[in-house]
């Protein structure tokens, strides 16, 4: 909290409404310095140049259930740990073809 930039008074007031407890400015202060230099650390640490991500997505495509073509809402989730890579909107019966050639099994539970 303090590394975020509140002030001891105001960790004590969010310590005292979210836990019921009291605690010194003295310890407080102590904890904080105590941990400073390694959150100082921390945040000027180098970051990495790729990230995961998960995107989610619903298109609508048409699926023939009993015999009648209905517009059913697919929910996808696609994960590229390796790679960054965002499929515009356009793309999602491109990246809902591709993820039904790898899962087919998972396709076929939601038809």
């Amino acid at each position: 909290m303090y590394a975020r930039g509140m002030k001891v008074r105001e960790i004590q007031g969010h310590l005292q409404e979210l836990y019921e407890i009291e605690v010194s400015s003295d310890l407080i202060s102590t904890v904080t310095d105590a941990v400073v230099e390694e959150v100082r650390e921390w945040q000027n640490r180098p970051l990495d140049s790729i990230y995961p991500g998960t995107i989610f997505g619903a298109p609508r495509v048409k699926i023939r259930d009993e015999g009648v073509v209905k517009n059913k809402m697919v929910y996808v989730a696609l994960r590229d740990n390796m790679h960054v890579c965002v499929r515009p909107s356009r793309e999602w019966k491109l990246a809902l073809a591709q993820f039904g050639i790898l899962f087919p099994e998972r396709l076929a539970a939601i038809a």
